[in-house]
């Protein structure tokens, strides 16, 4: 005669067992979050691959420019390294949650920008173009020759003339050296005394030439031009500065905002008066 207690025993734990089954799988798939779809896994895999190749592309355009900088890259080489063995640890074990993707996205975007900022200082530190500035320096001293000989004693001397490109840094403009960085620019220069210069208010037009030569201006402020020096015809300015002279020096320090975006090169600044050209000087961006 049949045992339906024993049958009915044994019916209780198989269906005790399947839930179990059920139940443990369930949180399989809640721990390493696939549901048998490699497809997506291999998406977030392929995107991670890509963030770490841009990021690796971005931070090794500077090697090369001096030894500073590489062992700063190298560095940053190694971190990346270390990212990828993890990101095929994850792909091996075929396991890629949603909020540890997301940790790993903001990990990489976080270690760029610091890399690129510690480069940016850098760069910054050297920021020197000895070459064409040793060709400006040899300008400046031909055109105060010219003005010496043709008798410009009533010129307007200044020194120290320098540009320095700067990024908003949220509450406070700091130095840059990076043109995807780069939203404006300072120009300081001191105004030396000449007792054969006329007293009075001065008037010094600024113009800024971009690596391809392209003269620099906002489109949406109208403004003027004025009759070059040395050319003899009117030319547009980028900005003016207006000082009243007494034949004392002057620091001064003026800011452009270019509307454009910069670009990488060197660029070119120029101040004149109404009478002659005053300073030449040049920046380089990255």
């Amino acid at each position: 005669m049949p045992d339906f207690r024993s049958n009915k025993l044994t019916i209780v734990l198989a269906i005790i067992f399947f839930i179990s089954l059920i139940f443990n799988i369930y949180l399989l798939i809640d721990k390493f979050g696939f549901s048998g779809n490699s497809a997506e896994l291999n998406k977030n895999i392929e995107f991670l691959d890509r963030e770490l190749k841009d990021a690796k592309d971005e931070i090794n355009k500077y090697k090369g420019l001096s030894e500073g900088l590489d062992t700063i890259i190298n560095h940053a080489n190694l971190s990346i390294k270390l990212k990828e063995n993890k990101i095929k640890d994850i792909q091996a074990l075929n396991e890629l949650k949603a909020d540890e993707n997301q940790k790993f996205l903001n990990e990489i975007s976080i270690m760029k920008e610091k890399y690129l900022n510690t480069i940016d200082s850098l760069l910054v530190e050297r920021r020197i173009n000895l070459k064409l500035n040793n060709t400006v320096l040899s300008l400046e001293t031909k055109i105060s020759g010219l003005n010496k000989k043709l008798g410009a004693a009533e010129q307007l001397p200044i020194k120290s003339l320098e540009v320095t490109p700067q990024k908003n840094n949220t509450l406070s403009m700091n130095q840059t050296a990076l043109a995807k960085k780069a939203s404006e620019v300072q120009i300081c220069y001191n105004i030396q005394p000449n007792k054969a210069t006329p007293v009075g208010k001065k008037v010094i037009f600024i113009r800024i030439f971009d690596p391809f030569g392209h003269f620099l201006n906002d489109r949406n402020v109208v403004k003027g031009e004025f009759l070059h020096p040395d050319y003899k015809i009117n030319v547009p300015y980028t900005l003016t500065d207006t000082i009243e002279y007494k034949n004392e020096a002057i620091n001064i320090c003026t800011k452009w905002k270019n509307p454009e975006n910069y670009i990488p090169g060197i660029y070119l600044v120029e101040l004149y008066t109404d009478k002659e050209t005053i300073g030449t000087t040049t920046f380089t961006l990255r």
